[in-house]
């Protein structure tokens, strides 16, 4: 393992447009303004049909630095083939189903804004990848803005869904499903330059990227799928309910308070919560998982949101169980969650592909970081895809929830140049 320091440190967007230009890359930002970012990966695993899903995924060699890692993209339909019922099907899709990467080394940055390059491989390695970020990474050229071209689900077509989803409710199928539409943007590829305006003015959490010669995904995730700290604390934090800015500090305060005082979102909150905790306790040590920090809110660039955390202890290294339990988040599903995606798969007119999904790495020191995949855009080939959904409840009003799609595909569109459909 050798560990070198970058002075003077790259430019983020230079970074990102090394990884534009490279054959395969990825990007994560970290909390409190770090990132960590790979290129060019020593292998790759890949969804095969009938092979068993993240098969070969193991863990890392240990150590006290974040490489080697692996880093990739879990679909939302990889969810169908970790439920144990072998007869549940799996809606088609352009996208693998999941892609992981395994790089030796990975730049990365701490929340001072020093850089460091982690190579597993030594000294030598370390100092040639050095030498090879400096000599190819360079600020992306600007891109035309995209224009959509479709959509997945028209406004009457969304409200029936809704009323579909609560009849299924009134019978006691479900208790909660989210329900989500897909837009469709045609646009020359230009991932890297997508991706920074997305993180410059939405300043996204859990932002992240992945990219390889075929398709990308583009996050700026607000929300936490899972956490793992090297002391092994995993950590999960459910979204539910959103509210969009106001147009001048005493409107925004309203609609904040408004959400606070929301008992159909907190309801959908709680849900969530019980959803994460039971699935976290089927492979947590025994008596760890808690909510540790109750329903808050949080202001995002363009919307509000109320969040809430739930945490357990899991100190082995391997993660495919741990993924197998909670995959995918509740908040992106509903509940009782495997009723909720059979709702869902009868429902939505296409596959969702990573929209919902999770986009993250898993370091050699122990530490994981994966988002939800939300405010995400994604490309294959030259269709870019943006998904936007929202929680449906016996008591939700279809036309606010269709408006709630409608807000939170806005601030996305608005970020990427793009005039609304």
């Amino acid at each position: 393992m050798a560990v070198l320091e970058v002075v003077p440190p790259l430019d983020p967007a230079a970074v990102l447009g090394r990884l534009e230009a490279a054959a395969e890359g990825f990007w994560v930002d970290l909390p409190g303004g770090g990132f960590v970012a790979g290129c060019c990966p020593e292998r790759t695993l890949t969804a095969v049909p009938g092979q068993q899903p993240l098969a070969g995924w193991e863990p890392p060699a240990p150590g006290p630095e974040p490489a080697p890692a692996w880093a990739g993209v879990l679909t939302y339909e990889l969810g169908s083939l970790l439920d144990p019922r072998p007869s549940r099907p799996c809606r088609r899709q352009p996208f693998p189903l999941w892609h992981l990467g395994y790089y030796p080394a990975v730049l990365y940055a701490d929340t001072d804004g020093r850089q460091f390059l982690a190579d597993a491989r030594g000294v030598a390695a370390a100092r040639a990848g050095l030498e090879a970020w400096r000599r190819e990474a360079r600020v992306p050229d600007p891109a035309p803005p995209l224009v959509v071209t479709a959509a997945s689900w028209d406004r009457r077509g969304f409200l029936e869904g809704v009323r579909t989803v609560q009849a299924a409710i009134r019978r006691g199928d479900v208790y909660l499903v989210n329900l989500a539409r897909i837009l469709h943007l045609a646009g020359p590829p230009a991932d890297a330059t997508r991706f920074l305006a997305l993180r410059s003015r939405l300043h996204p959490a859990r932002g992240a990227f992945y990219r390889t010669r075929t398709w990308a995904v583009l996050s700026a995730s607000p929300e936490l799928f899972l956490e793992r700290t090297p002391a092994g604390v995993v950590r999960t934090a459910p979204i539910k309910g959103t509210r969009p800015r106001g147009r001048n500090p005493e409107a925004d305060r309203a609609l904040a308070g408004e959400l606070l005082a929301s008992e159909k979102d907190r309801a959908e909150l709680i849900m969530v919560v019980d959803l994460e905790r039971n699935d976290l306790n089927r492979v947590a040590a025994a008596g760890s998982v808690r909510m540790s920090r109750g329903p808050h809110l949080e202001s995002l660039p363009y919307v509000h949101h109320l969040v809430a955390e739930v945490e357990g202890r899991y100190p082995w290294p391997d993660p495919v169980p741990l993924f197998r339990s909670l995959f995918p988040g509740g908040s992106v599903t509903g509940a009782p969650k495997l009723a909720a995606m059979d709702c869902i798969a009868r429902l939505e007119p296409e596959a969702r592909g990573p929209y919902t999904g999770s986009i993250g790495f898993a370091g050699g020191n122990g530490y994981w970081h994966w988002n939800i995949a939300i405010r995400t855009l994604t490309r294959f080939g030259d269709d870019y895809r943006l998904g936007a959904g929202a929680g449906i409840t016996v008591d939700s009003d279809p036309e606010a929830e269709w408006r709630e799609t409608l807000e939170k595909a806005d601030g996305l569109l608005r970020a990427l140049g793009v005039p609304a459909p």
